[in-house]
């Protein structure tokens, strides 16, 4: 059964091939394309670079955009009426994103690229207009949207129900899964994020995400060095964030540290 907190879900996550080509083919797509749908998405889609700080305004503006992250990292983020910042996602190498941008448009949604970021851009009228069936389009818009609420289900249940060593112990679990989905190293990676954003993230103060990361060098879970971090004892987090706590039930129970193992990514 699905697990809301199972750190080792890629979720919507395509494979890169090559991130140095501007090429509809390095992009490893989950079904085989025909060479009429290539030839629509590369006439249709462009290829973008954002350096670190710029907008993705075509995930803004009208009529949205669908994105693909080829290379970087970016955050979405809405600030609320006193200009607080609550960061909703972030977005590695193969993401996918873009499908929530209708809904947002009339909010305080923001994309932002951390640092400098490849993307590939397919405007939404061009989507509907992919030489494919409405009914496959249809249930291909239906799927991807279906990956996107179970995202945001599974935030849900991270800041519900997890203490803030969990939340943590889930965050680096999950960005090393992602990392290594895309064939890097499994246990060694760079945080392109800041501690203040990784809070804003996950509903805890900065000051908490520093101490907690202290403490897990501490027990040599993991090292640290400003935004290199080497995880360790894979396992002694992953118990981390399973463990029961008596105040509150987990969203799920029944996807068990021994069934999410490390070695299944």
């Amino acid at each position: 059964m699905l697990d809301l907190i199972c750190p080792y879900d890629t979720g919507i996550s395509l494979k890169i091939n090559s991130a140095r080509t501007q090429s509809i083919d390095s992009i490893a797509w989950p079904h085989p394309l025909s060479k009429e749908l290539k030839q629509s998405l590369h006439q249709n889609g462009s290829f973008k670079v954002f350096q670190k700080g710029e907008s993705i305004t075509e995930l803004m503006d009208h009529p949205g955009a669908i994105c693909i992250v080829v290379s970087g990292v970016l955050k979405t983020q809405v600030s609320d009426i006193n200009g607080r910042v609550m960061i909703l996602g972030f977005y590695l190498q193969g993401d996918l994103l873009g499908f929530d941008g209708p809904a947002m448009r009339k909010s305080t949604y923001e994309a932002v690229a951390l640092c400098t970021t490849y993307l590939f851009i397919l405007p939404m009228d061009k989507y509907w207009q992919l030489p494919e069936s409405p009914l496959s389009l249809a249930k291909c818009h239906a799927s991807l949207m279906g990956q996107a609420l179970l995202e945001a289900n599974r935030r849900t249940a991270l800041i519900g129900n997890l203490d803030s060593d969990q939340k943590l112990a889930y965050f680096l679990l999950n960005i090393a899964a992602r990392m290594h989905h895309q064939n890097y190293a499994r246990d060694h990676f760079n945080l392109p994020m800041s501690r203040i954003e990784i809070s804003h993230y996950l509903f805890v103060t900065a000051e908490t995400i520093s101490r907690t990361l202290t403490r897990f060098q501490e027990s040599g879970f993991l090292t640290v060095k400003r935004s290199d971090i080497q995880i360790i004892e894979s396992q002694s987090l992953l118990a981390l964030l399973h463990k029961r706590n008596t105040e509150t039930t987990l969203a799920s129970d029944y996807c068990y540290y021994e069934d999410c193992h490390y070695n299944a990514v």
